[in-house]
């Protein structure tokens, strides 16, 4: 690259054996040609064969870090939970209800392991938190092992941005939590020699100082406010001083006896985001490659169900996930950000051999679902290529079912979208009935649905519900068959609507014969035997797939799981630490309810960034080798999710800890994290021989970290 970052040389120059460029005006982002002069003794096609890809590219590339980007992101770190469980042991803690018993009966769980946790949702393990174990006390983790990994001073950060979508205490600003005591950890570290810097400077009474002012922010945008962050900074910069510290961090829980149980994780990410002048080595993030769609939507909530008095409301902290409503909306806004963002460059988006030339990172709620993304968007290429869509009918011997409403995937996403709200708040309202009733809460259940439930509301929403389904016919013209079902729906809410009295059951079977129609698309379409798992059965997925390097991002999300804000920050990392990252690389965002971003991110020179995470990773032992990561049987994960519901002690072992009433920081454990941390990235630092400025930093700062 310096022969490359270099464009003009003269011959004179001394640099008889290097080609000479000459930078006309084809830099310019999107154009074709790019003139590349060179002395006439020089080979260019043979150094491009050396290098693996054509000089003009490089000159196209190196344009763009040095025009588009703004800021770069130049160290990263990561926490897991001490404790994990396999996907096996998992199996043997799901329930499903069993209409003969009338009860909820434990599954299969060979069957349910291979059929579902392993083949459809492709995780071998899902990280757990110890018992003091918080979204706080491992943001403050993965913030002390970023700074020992990457050798940042702390000192220099001056803005803290806490994303999570956990957060038990509405009210609060956590990333001030965070401040507090990774500042109280590094006073530890700095006793025994082991110096990371503060994020505010300390008084002589050992409070924070208004000397040095740290701006700090908290965002609970669902799963996509870490990666909303670094879209801001890359769309708008940072001035010259900044330095931002961004914490994603979350423990993904979802309600028992439901899907969804299955997944979840826990873990925590931080990174910092300055000004790309500010740094030679980083990952650039462009200022022009940006894009973003964005939906009203109900397929995944956390709502206050019920005002219950003295202050006091019932909420959804275990959200409430719309099946195949939800990875419909996921899919459609990946698909419709990505065009979003090629539309700044050009129609490139439609060639399938365009879009290999990237590599791909996204949101993963669960490990299978970027293959299902792709082999959806592969769909969409199909439908602008003739021979594409030609190759894929033979392969798969069947046609596209969604061909039955539309020509375009775009104009079915939507109508199937806005035909599922219609109804789907109804649902939202069956589900909270379900939970109440099957709650500790058994004695009130009925007192408190009785409040819930009002005729004369339901009849408003029933009669709202049957005028939108009768709009959408006549916007959409959809097939026969969904026409009738629709039609049938909206006369039977209409009639519901006019009723003396409405119950909720009532209003269900009403909506029944579209919902059911929906639900047969989508099993048809998504579900197991479905078209898009057939597509992902084809030579050109396979192809795709392998291009945009999804085995190596998606590789970190099989034995963590979903953890939520910091999902696709964890992809980012599972890329960086299993791949060359010689290619332009698109990372997705995705936050339920529902909005998504796409960004065009370059890797410069970040091999001392990628040895360091591949030490944070090798530390976090998530498969178990080295005792740092417990792996739990069944029973013992039963106990544990249950202790965790009620007021509980901590486990003193941890370094950082921290429940309802106190953060704890466990000095011992501390210093020997730091210590073995310290003594792990010494053999990459020192047998690598790259100097960058990373490494010149921690050589430096070596000699002082070891007490």
């Amino acid at each position: 690259m310096e022969k490359i970052n270099n464009m003009v040389r003269g011959i004179s120059g001394g640099f008889e054996d290097e080609p000479t460029f000459v930078d006309y005006d084809g830099l310019k982002p999107g154009n074709e040609i790019v003139n590349v002069y060179a002395t006439p003794d020089y080979d260019i096609g043979k150094e491009e064969e050396k290098m693996g890809r054509s000089i003009s590219d490089l000159i196209r590339e190196n344009h763009m870090q040095q025009e588009e980007a703004k800021v770069i992101i130049t160290a990263m770190g990561a926490s897991f939970g001490s404790l994990a469980i396999s996907s096996l042991e998992r199996a043997k803690t799901i329930k499903r209800y069993d209409k003969g018993k009338g009860e909820y009966v434990y599954v299969d769980a060979e069957n349910e392991y291979k059929q579902n946790i392993m083949r459809r949702l492709g995780i071998r393990s899902t990280a757990v938190p110890d018992l003091g174990e918080t979204i706080v006390s491992n943001a403050v983790l993965a913030v002390v092992k970023m700074a020992l990994l990457n050798d940042v001073d702390l000192d220099t950060i001056t803005e803290v941005n806490f994303a999570t979508e956990s957060a038990g205490d509405l009210t609060k600003n956590l990333s001030l939590e965070v401040i507090d005591m990774v500042n109280r950890a590094s006073d530890i570290l700095g006793k025994h020699g082991i110096n990371i810097g503060h994020l505010k400077e300390r008084n002589s009474s050992g409070f924070d100082s208004a000397r040095k002012a740290v701006h700090s922010n908290q965002y609970q945008n669902a799963c996509i406010s870490a990666m909303q962050e670094i879209y801001a900074c890359a769309k708008d910069g940072l001035s010259e001083r900044s330095r931002k510290l961004i914490i994603a961090s979350d423990y993904a829980e979802y309600a028992e006896f439901t899907s969804a149980t299955e997944t979840g994780g826990f873990g925590s990410i931080a990174f910092v985001v300055e000004p790309a002048t500010n740094a030679k080595d980083g990952i650039l993030v462009s200022s022009k490659f940006l894009g973003e769609a964005n939906i009203d939507s109900n397929e995944f909530t956390k709502k206050v169900v019920l005002n219950i008095g003295a202050g006091m409301s019932i909420i959804n902290t275990d959200p409430i996930v719309q099946g195949h409503h939800s990875n419909y909306t996921y899919l459609y806004l990946f698909y419709d950000a990505l065009s979003s963002a090629f539309k700044t460059r050009s129609n490139l988006l439609w060639s399938m051999s365009e879009i290999m030339k990237y590599s791909l990172g996204m949101h993963i709620p669960l490990s299978e679902m970027p293959y299902t993304a792709v082999a959806y968007y592969l769909r969409h290429l199909a439908r602008n290529d003739e021979s594409l869509n030609e190759s894929l009918g033979r392969q798969i011997g069947m046609a596209d079912p969604m061909l039955d409403l539309f020509q375009d995937h775009r104009n079915a996403a939507e109508f199937m979208h806005k035909v599922v709200e219609t109804y789907v708040n109804f649902e939202i309202m069956r589900e909270n009935v379900r939970r109440i009733r099957e709650s500790s809460l058994k004695d009130i259940a009925e007192l408190l649905i009785g409040r819930m439930i009002n005729s004369e509301a339901l009849k408003q929403a029933s009669a709202e519900a049957s005028a939108e389904l009768s709009a959408l016919v006549r916007k959409y013209s959809p097939e026969k068959s969904i026409t009738r079902a629709m039609k049938e729906s909206a006369k039977n809410l209409a009639i519901v609507a006019k009723a003396e009295t409405v119950t909720l059951e009532t209003v269900v079977g009403a909506y029944k014969p579209i919902s059911d129609k929906i639900n047969e698309i989508g099993k048809r379409d998504l579900g197991d035997e479905g078209y898009n798992n057939a597509v992902k059965k084809t030579k050109e997925f396979g192809e795709l797939a392998k291009a945009l390097q999804i085995d190596e991002m998606a590789e970190l999300s099989r034995v963590v799981g979903n953890i939520d804000s910091a999902s696709a920050p964890l992809a980012m990392i599972s890329h960086i630490i299993n791949t060359d990252n010689s290619k332009r690389h698109l990372q997705g965002g995705y936050g339920s309810t529902s909005n998504s971003i796409v960004l065009l991110m370059e890797f410069r020179n970040i091999k001392a960034m990628a040895d360091a995470l591949k030490t944070n990773i090798e530390y976090e032992d998530l498969e178990g080798k080295m005792g740092r990561r417990r792996f739990l049987t069944a029973d013992e994960y039963v106990l544990i999710q249950e202790e965790r519901k009620g007021m509980h002690s901590v486990n003193k072992k941890l370094p950082i800890s921290k429940n309802n009433l106190f953060g704890h920081i466990e000095e011992n454990a501390l210093v020997d994290l730091a210590k073995e941390l310290i003594e792990m990235k010494r053999p990459r630092a020192v047998s690598n021989g790259y100097m960058s400025d990373q490494v010149v930093r921690r050589m430096r700062l070596l000699s002082k970290q070891i007490g």
